[in-house]
This record gives C-alpha cells, structure tokens and sequence, in this order.
C-alpha cells in the first residue's frame, strides 16, 4: 500500500478568506447586539480607525479614508433674513417631531419687476418656505423650498422670466425645459412646480433625517395645488468647491451618490434623464396629478449646469 502524504490543510489565501469572514461576521453581530449604542462613528475615517483596531487593517477601507474630503458645516446654509426677499419665521408645526420645536413661516409671493408688465400673456409667480427644527433651542435641521407658479405662452417666456431673477432660477427653468419638451401644456397647467432647495441636519445630531417629516408635512400642505417637485441631490458643503481634476471630487460623487439612494428612499424621487439628472437633479409627479404629468425626456439645447 502506498503512503499518504499528510493533510497541511488549506491554503494561506483560503485561510485568509474564512478568517476575514469570520471577522465580518462577528462584527455584525456585535452591531447587532449592541446597535453601535455610545459609539459614534460618523465618518469614514472614524469607521476604518475602528475597524482597524478590532479586526486589523482594511485596505479598502483605508483607501476611502485618506481620501480628501470637506467636512459639512455646523450651520445651516445663508438665508434671506431681511429686505423683499425675507421669510418671517411666524408659525409652529406641532406633532410631527415628538421633543423637538418646529417652526416655519412662508414668504409671500413675488413676481418679476418688469416681465408681463407690458402686455405680456401670462404671469409668473413664485414664494419661498423654510422650516427649522431645534431640540432644546439648538437648531438641529433646517429646509427651504420654492413654490413656482406659471401660466406662459411658451418655453422661452418662462426661461425669460426666471432668468431675469436670479442664477438659481434660470438653473431649475433650464432643467424643466429640458426635460418636458413643452413645459406649460405637459406640467405648468396641471399646478405648481416645487423646488425642494436644500435641506440641512446638524452633523453631530444623531437624527440626521430630522428634517424628513417637516418637509414631508409641509409639502402635504401644498401638494393638492403641485404638478411637479424637483430637488438637487448636492452635499451644501461641496458648493463651488469641486471643478474637475480636484483631490475632493471622488468624494464629492461618492456622497452624492449617497443622497441620490436617500432622497430615492425617503422622498420617493427619481433621477432625471441626461446630463441633469447625472448631474444629481431628481422629480416626483405630484400626488394628485401623477397620472396625467407627462414624464420627463431629456433633449439638447436647455440645460445649464
């Protein structure tokens, strides 16, 4: 009979293989337990550090925290306090967040100083609304949208109009124009189209969706009058900080690919088509017009990134 060798069991890279799956699972397992309670990990680099000293090196891991980033502010963006364009900050939201103060008040309708004053066909109309939400008087969440209400001729009167106004207005008139080829007939005649402007959660607050049910509240109030909502899925922090070729933009893409999911997720928005919606720009019908608003199809030839 011959002899047989003796077993040296499997190879280092399959040992390597169960040892790595053996941590992963423990480690789901203690997420699991202990639902990461007095651990805040809030930042990649702050996960691979603990990953790092309870399992060892990650190289993946490591690749993604020496990736240079921009920390989001601890205040929320600028906003109109004084002059024509304030939002008095008058009225309460009571019930949607138990322990938390909500407040919000609604600008009131503004119009172009010059466009349709002459004879023109039509009208355009806009207003803002922004919310903040504080836990024992420390602002923790804080949103605005914009309500734009149009009854124009064509395309080009309401590019026109906006325009005329300001950069963020001409940016969301390009997206709608190039994205329903006739913007009054498909969805200006069915209601107003609301720009869901930016929205802001305190980095160290441990709800960062608080604001979630405050625009969900307050877009209830509005959304029988609401053809369409669109937003721009775009980190507040990463503004006017990322041209192409800058160290920061794998970042930048990485946690705006994050917010395209949530804003999927929470919100019910879909990506837009073409350049506007790789360029982070999502819609949802509204509730009450979603079976006759046309769905959006991108052509060249209006959209202004």
């Amino acid at each position: 009979m011959g002899e047989f060798a003796e077993d040296d069991g499997p190879p280092s890279s399959v040992r390597s293989r169960q040892k790595r799956h053996i941590q992963i699972f423990v480690l789901c397992l203690f997420l699991t337990l202990f639902n990461l309670r007095g651990i805040e990990l809030r930042t990649v680099g702050e996960w691979a550090s603990f990953q790092r000293s309870a399992f060892g090196p990650n190289p993946q891991l490591r690749r993604m925290a020496s990736l240079p980033k921009i920390r989001r502010d601890a205040a929320p963006p600028s906003f109109e306090r004084r002059g024509r364009d304030a939002v008095p900050i008058r009225h309460e939201l009571s019930g949607v967040l138990s322990g938390y103060s909500v407040k919000f008040g609604r600008g009131r309708w503004e119009r172009p100083f010059e466009f349709f004053e002459s004879g023109e066909d039509g009208f355009l109309r806009w207003r803002k609304t922004q919310a903040f939400v504080e836990q024992h008087k420390r602002l923790v969440g804080a949103l605005e949208f914009v309500e734009y209400d149009a009854a124009v001729g064509d395309g080009r009167d309401f590019f026109d109009a906006m325009d005329a106004e300001s950069y963020e207005m001409m940016r969301a008139a390009s997206v709608l124009l190039s994205e329903w080829r006739d913007l009054p007939e498909d969805v200006l005649n069915y209601g107003r189209v609301v720009e869901i402007a930016w929205v802001w959660a305190e980095p160290a607050h441990d709800r960062p969706g608080i604001w979630i049910p405050v625009l969900e509240a307050l877009l209830g109030r509005v959304e029988r009058f609401t053809a369409a909502v669109i937003a721009m899925a775009f980190p507040l922090e990463y503004e006017g900080k990322v041209p192409a070729g800058d160290p920061t933009r794998p970042a930048f893409e990485r946690r705006r690919r994050a917010m395209l999911r949530y804003y999927k997720q929470k919100l019910g928005l879909e990506s837009l088509p073409g350049p506007p919606g790789q360029g982070g720009w999502m819609w949802r019908p509204g509730a009450y017009v979603k079976d006759v608003v046309r769905k959006p199809r991108y052509r060249r030839g209006w959209y202004q990134p």
